[in-house]
C-alpha cells in the first residue's frame, strides 16, 4: 500500500482543487485570521499543511490577491504562482495524508486483532489497504480521505463503547466526535447518528 501511493504520488499532476485545500491549509497556520477556512472546517487542512507551512517562504498570505474578500481560487492561484515551491508543498502534504492512510491500517489490524484474533486482522488489512477507492484518495490532499480517517475511527469507538463504557473509550469517542464535525461539513450529519446510540445507552444507564 505505501509503495502504491508513494509512487502514484510521483506521478500525479494537482487535481482540480488540491491547490484550495492547500492554500486554505497554509493560510491556516500562517495568515492573520481564518477566513479561508469558510467552505469547510479546518482539521484536515491544517493537519496535512502543517509541514508545507513551516517551509513557506513567500509573501504573505493576507497579501495575495483576493484575500481581503476570503476569494479562496484567486488566493490558491497566486500561492501557485510560484509553481515549483507549491508543488514540492504539495507533495508534502501528500505524504502526511499517506502517513495517516499507513497509521489508520495499522490502528484497524490492531483493533481487529484485540477482538477477533490475528487471521480475521490480517484480512481484514488487506482488504483496507487494497480498496481501490482509498488509494485513490488516500494520496490526495483534500477532505475526502480525512472524513474517511474520522468516520472509521468514531465508529470502531462507538463500537467499543457500545461493549463496555469505560472513560477512556467515553473519551476516545467524544474525541472522534470532534474530530468529524471540525473534518467536513458533512462530518456534522455523521456525528448526530453516532451519537443517537450513544445517548441512548448513557440514558438506559449502560453507557
Amino acid at each position: 500500500m505505501a509503495a502504491s501511493l508513494f509512487c502514484a504520488e510521483r506521478v500525479t499532476s494537482p487535481t482540480t482543487d488540491e491547490h484550495l485545500h492547500l492554500a486554505r491549509g497554509v493560510a491556516w497556520w500562517r495568515a492573520p485570521d481564518t477566513r479561508l477556512s469558510w467552505p469547510h472546517p479546518p482539521l484536515g487542512h491544517i493537519v496535512a499543511a502543517a509541514p508545507a507551512a513551516i517551509l513557506y517562504d513567500g509573501p504573505p498570505i493576507e497579501g495575495m490577491r483576493g484575500y481581503e474578500r476570503a476569494h479562496m481560487s484567486r488566493v490558491a492561484l497566486a500561492y501557485f504562482g510560484s509553481y515549483e515551491q507549491a508543488r514540492f508543498h504539495l507533495r508534502t502534504a501528500r505524504w502526511v495524508m499517506i502517513g495517516l492512510a499507513l497509521l489508520l491500517g495499522v490502528y484497524l489490524h490492531e483493533w481487529m486483532r484485540r477482538r477477533y484474533g490475528e487471521t480475521l486482522a490480517i484480512f481484514a488489512t488487506i482488504l483496507y489497504a487494497a480498496n481501490p477507492v482509498l488509494l485513490g484518495h488516500a494520496g490526495l490532499m483534500t477532505t475526502d480521505f480525512p472524513i474517511t480517517l474520522v468516520t472509521f475511527f468514531a465508529l470502531l469507538q462507538l463500537h467499543d463503547y457500545l461493549q463496555t463504557t469505560t472513560r477512556w473509550r467515553t473519551a476516545a469517542l467524544l474525541l472522534a466526535i470532534g474530530g468529524l464535525v471540525t473534518a467536513k461539513l458533512t462530518g456534522v450529519l455523521i456525528a448526530l447518528l453516532l451519537l443517537l446510540p450513544a445517548i441512548g445507552f448513557a440514558i438506559a444507564g449502560r453507557g
